[in-house]
């Protein structure tokens, strides 16, 4: 989970039949580090194709019909889906704002503003689809993108911190019998436990969802069993209420397999595998990560909610 070395160049698709007004800003863009690429809407797929994902879309106000409808399809490139797209136009040009809608657009810049306004307005967009692009939809918790960067920022300093790494146990059966919407509540349950256990001990802690049921902190070392305690107690006390009178009665759910055989399936419980740096240092984040969720595979071993701590020196 370690940085990369050289981040990919932001880079910017400009489709425009007359890109002359546009030129100014473009300018601007380019001495901020962005890589200018211009075609015609005829060409466009051509030049996707061939340079991949791209930072930012603009879109002239000077296109036909016929290039705004091309234009549809285009957007909808895999490459080009998590780009904001702004429309751009001179106050004499005007936009009509249906246009903007149709072709999914995100902003509208005029042209006819100061350039670093219109340039400074631009970047806002980036960095703003950046953070949506680094948090889950589900939790609005920082993804994947942000755990690594964070956890780089850790193992580079000095101060002894912990990984942690929660799981919900059980989970696929509790969302196959309940379905994915009572599914995401629990997961957001999940989520409402480990920020009370994070105010409760370390408010500097780092909270991130790696995806699906699994969850990472990265704590200071000495608030970490204290938190992982706080965390398996809030969700002891809580989890009942996400199954159905029958199901809690019993204390599991009770469901036919695929091949017709009764199974039950236990009460969902939380597990966390906790790594740390005290007693040796991380060679590498993809260590740090692994330890924890070695840990966190112990811990799922034991009946209940458990965490486990790495003691190996």
């Amino acid at each position: 989970m370690g940085e990369p070395e050289n981040p990919p160049r932001r880079r910017i698709l400009v489709i425009a039949t007359e890109p002359a007004a546009l030129r100014p800003l473009l300018g601007e863009m380019e001495l901020r580090d962005y890589d200018i690429h211009v075609s015609e809407p005829e060409q466009v797929m051509e030049l996707v194709e061939q340079r991949g994902r791209f930072t930012l879309v603009l879109v002239s106000a000077g296109l036909t019909l016929d290039g705004l409808h091309h234009l549809e399809r285009v957007l909808s490139h895999p490459d080009l889906r998590s780009a904001p797209i702004v429309a751009c136009a001179t106050v004499e040009e005007g936009l009509d704002l249906a246009v903007v809608d149709q072709l999914g657009g995100d902003d509208v810049v005029d042209l006819s503003t100061p350039v670093r306004v219109a340039a400074d307005r631009l970047e806002l967009l980036v960095r703003r689809s950046v953070r949506l692009l680094e948090t889950s939809p589900l939790t609005g918790l920082p993804g994947n993108t942000v755990i690594r960067r964070r956890l780089a920022e850790r193992a580079r300093g000095s101060s002894r911190f912990a990984v942690i790494h929660a799981d919900i146990d059980h989970f696929k059966s509790y969302n196959d019998h309940y379905g994915f919407l009572r599914g995401d509540a629990l997961i957001g349950f999940c989520v409402r436990c480990l920020r009370q256990a994070q105010q409760a001990t370390d408010v500097d802690s780092f909270l991130g969802h790696i995806g699906g049921d699994d969850f990472v902190v990265l704590i200071a070392a000495d608030h970490a069993a204290a938190f992982c305690s706080s965390v398996i107690d809030l969700w002891d006390a809580g989890v009942a209420t996400f199954y159905d009178q029958a199901d809690r009665e019993r204390g599991a759910i009770v469901a036919t397999d695929r091949r017709g055989n009764r199974q039950r399936y236990p009460i969902v419980t939380l597990s966390l595998g906790v790594a740390n740096n005290v007693r040796r240092p991380f060679k590498s984040p993809e260590e740090a990560v692994a330890l924890a969720a070695e840990m966190k595979e112990y811990a799922k071993s034991r009946p209940g909610s458990n965490f486990r701590v790495d003691r190996r020196s």
